[in-house]
């Protein structure tokens, strides 16, 4: 193997792929010196080598795709981390999501969170997004956060949901991680404090 290359359709239909084009050199004929391996008095040919078009025909997603889906296609995994349970009305809460698995990440938007009219919830934002290649599985990952501001006091429970296509069984799946109870007491009404990272601050949000 010289390379290997991910490829992700970006449209449906049926799409190819060129030829790839190789230029070798062979050795032919000589002596080889059994002591350095050497050929001496040989013929160096160069040889083109060519590989074989490939064609492939892209269907479309099914139409029955969950509320959750985001465009992610392939096998992934998912884990949450969230900075806290006990807040107030003036507090912030910050979720972390985390994707990993095999597929176009980069077309991978991030889930949306369903909280109802008790949290506010602000654009998402991508911390960080890394591919990487073991043993021939390559393993994308990519890191959403997401921050909340309670709007009013009680209990209330946070379940991040991330459906996908899955590119083997040709079906959806939804994946749900850990649950969390969150207590919202009421505050002064003076604003969240919080930072991009969910650490607290002295200053308001």
């Amino acid at each position: 193997i010289l390379r290997s290359i991910a490829l992700y359709p970006q449209k449906e239909g049926k799409l190819n792929i060129e030829p790839a084009t190789l230029q070798v050199a062979v050795v032919a004929g000589g002596s080889p010196d059994p002591l350095t391996g050497l050929t001496f008095g040989a013929e160096i040919r160069r040889v083109p080598l060519r590989t074989e078009a490939v064609s492939l025909l892209v269907t479309p997603l099914p139409a029955n795709a969950p509320p959750s889906f985001s465009g992610g296609v392939g096998i992934f995994n998912m884990s949450s981390v969230i900075n806290r349970t006990e807040v107030t009305t003036d507090d912030a809460l910050t979720l972390r999501l985390t994707l990993t698995g095999d597929g176009d990440m980069k077309r991978v938007r991030a889930p949306k969170l369903n909280l109802g009219e008790a949290f506010e919830v602000y654009d998402p934002k991508t911390i960080s997004e890394e591919a990487s290649e073991t043993v021939g599985l390559r393993v994308s990952r990519k890191t959403i956060e997401y921050l909340i501001m309670p709007k009013k006091a009680g209990k209330f429970t946070i379940q991040p949901e991330f459906s996908f296509f899955n590119a083997e069984s040709r079906q959806y799946e939804t994946l749900k991680d850990y649950s969390y109870n969150i207590t919202v007491r009421q505050g002064s009404g003076n604003g969240a404090k919080s930072n991009s990272s969910g650490l607290e601050e002295g200053s308001d949000l």
